[in-house]
């Protein structure tokens, strides 16, 4: 009796994760700016990878939905500093929907405050 080989092969592909740009200027007095939207391909948490902050400041960011409803928390960020934002719930399983990032202010900025860097719905 001869052995019976049997092959098979599974290619897997990976989906290449949106990776946004932006660079605005964010409203004083607690005012804020939203990203256009991009599409979710993983359940992992979204990112924002801050390039620059004008004048040091502080500034916030969240992810929300297609209805710019909240889906993390509301995170602050330094220039230059990368945080990763966990969905809550079961947001981060919704792969194929669309999310966009707001930035915002404090009520105790005065001026304008010009920020930049890269934002992704997924981290990974």
């Amino acid at each position: 009796m001869l052995p019976l080989f049997i092959s098979s092969s599974v290619t897997a592909f990976a989906a290449t994760r949106s990776i946004g740009k932006y660079s605005y200027n964010v409203p004083g007095f607690g005012g804020s700016y939203t990203t256009g939207s991009l599409k979710k391909v993983s359940r992992t948490g979204a990112v924002n990878n801050n390039t620059t902050n004008g004048g040091g400041r502080t500034l916030y960011s969240m992810m929300v939905n297609y209805a710019e409803k909240p889906v993390t928390k509301e995170y602050s960020f330094a220039p230059g500093q990368r945080i990763n934002m966990p969905y809550i719930g079961s947001a981060k399983d919704y792969v194929g929907g669309r999310y966009k990032m707001i930035i915002s202010s404090k009520w105790s900025y005065f001026s304008n405050t010009h920020t930049s860097g890269y934002w992704s719905p997924d981290d990974e």
